[in-house]
Parts: C-alpha cells; structure tokens; sequence
C-alpha cells in the first residue's frame, strides 16, 4: 500500500479494510493499484491528487470515512465509518465514450470481487 504524505492528500492511512490488505483488495478487482485510507476528506480530491502526481488510470482511492464528500451540484456529505463503501476510481478514457459505459464497467468488476 502507497504511503500518502503529501500535504494535498490530508489523509489517514489504513492497513487493511474489512480484514484484507490494499494488495489483495487490488488483486482481487483486477487494478493496478489500491490507496487505502482510513479517513479522507473526498476520495475524489485524494484521487485527483494522485492523478496530479502520475497515478495510473485504474488506480482505487477507497477509504473507511469522508470528512467532506460531496456529489452533485456541489452537494456536500458526510461518509461516515462502517457505512458503506466509499471509493473514487481513477480513470484516462480515450474519448468521451469511455464515460458512457463508466457505471456498468465498475458494476461488473464490483459483482465478479463479490463473488469471491
């Protein structure tokens, strides 16, 4: 698991989520990387901050808590511990047609690691 230490990435970083390893979490969804945290302020910002350093497309930015998510709108949340999931995946389509199919390509690599 990458050490974060950057101050654009104010972040805690986590050992494991729910028991497995950001390696065998990677492994398991067929990414090229896995960040793992245990607090962020927004995946998104953790990701955008990522790609900003050269992170390749496919990376994961999953954490257990979002300090300060937002959606829609510029809809703010809080994502709190042991709640769900919360993630952003770092993606470089070639064309805007990637974004199209974006939903169904994760659902699709989500149902085959829950399968697992």
């Amino acid at each position: 698991m990458p050490a974060d230490s950057s101050p654009a990435v104010p972040t805690s970083s986590a050992d494991s989520y729910d028991g497995l390893s950001a390696d065998s979490i990677a492994r398991r969804l067929g990414v090229v990387d896995l960040h793992l945290y245990a607090s962020v302020g927004s995946t998104m910002d953790t990701a955008h901050a990522l790609a900003a350093a050269g992170a390749r497309a496919g990376t994961i930015v999953l954490a257990d808590e979002q300090t300060a998510g937002r959606g829609r709108k510029g809809r703010a949340w809080r994502s709190d511990p042991d709640r769900g999931i919360w993630l952003t995946l770092l993606d470089r389509p070639g064309d805007a047609a990637g974004l199209d199919v974006l939903s169904l390509r994760v659902g699709l690599v989500a149902a085959r690691a829950l399968d697992h």
